[in-house]
């Protein structure tokens, strides 16, 4: 499989390997022959140490050299008022109600703990070409995430989400969502049509729903909606 790789990538990583030729390969010589020089090599941790540090540089010469060797090159540019590779954009993520700033990048950089995101992850491709005010759904396979474009003040109708996992689903399915609370614990007393869900608020609208049902048991609460509403 190629690496999908821009011009600016390309370069960059000619740049890493050059540097890494030149000044860390000649570094880490160095240091493998200094230690070398203090002794009994079975014991001397200097000298392994410096060795694994010069191994490490060269297989990611290695790396990198292949990685040039078998990349395909991708257009980077966009329009204007779209969303590109390398743009920088806010996502405002509507249920949390915060925004956030991301760099939309080519998978070999991808670094979600430094905001840049791939286009080949859910949520790179959900937002590539995307503009100004658009919103996106994005799936992943343990939940569904509703995002838009840049902040605005608009409010999310989680119904629309609940609607098209029930459409999914249909009227052979069953969906469940946990409703506890775990007050009556403490002695709260536990009302299954009052008792409010401490769960998120997918499960509070959820709940909230004339086509859903609660369960009466406290530590078994969840809201039903469909084929075996009545069993559970």
């Amino acid at each position: 499989m190629n690496n999908e790789l821009t011009k600016s990538d390309i370069k960059k990583i000619e740049e890493e390997i050059e540097y890494r030729k030149l000044v860390v390969r000649k570094e880490a010589i160095e240091a493998v022959k200094e230690a070398r020089a203090h002794g009994d090599l079975s014991e001397n941790f200097e000298y392994h140490a410096a060795k694994k540090d010069k191994n490490q540089n060269e297989s990611r010469i290695r790396y990198l050299e292949r990685m040039i060797r078998n990349a395909e090159i991708v257009d980077d540019s966009s329009e204007d008022d779209e969303v590109g590779i390398n743009n920088t954009v806010q996502l405002y993520f509507e249920e949390d109600k915060e925004t956030d700033e991301f760099r939309l990048v080519t998978s070999i950089r991808g670094d979600i703990l430094h905001n840049m995101i791939s286009i080949d992850s859910p949520l790179g491709k959900a937002i590539l070409g995307k503009k100004e005010g658009d919103r996106v759904y994005v799936t992943s396979d343990v939940k569904g995430l509703l995002y838009t474009l840049m902040r605005h003040e608009d409010e999310t109708d989680l119904n629309i989400l609940i609607d098209g996992i029930i459409d999914i689903i249909g009227e052979d399915g069953t969906l469940v969502f946990p409703t506890f609370n775990w007050s009556f614990c403490g002695g709260t007393p536990f009302d299954y049509y009052k008792t409010p869900a401490k769960t998120g608020s997918l499960c509070k609208i959820a709940m909230a729903r004339s086509d859903f049902r609660r369960t009466k048991h406290p530590i078994y609460s969840f809201t039903v909606w469909g084929k075996d509403t009545d069993d559970l």
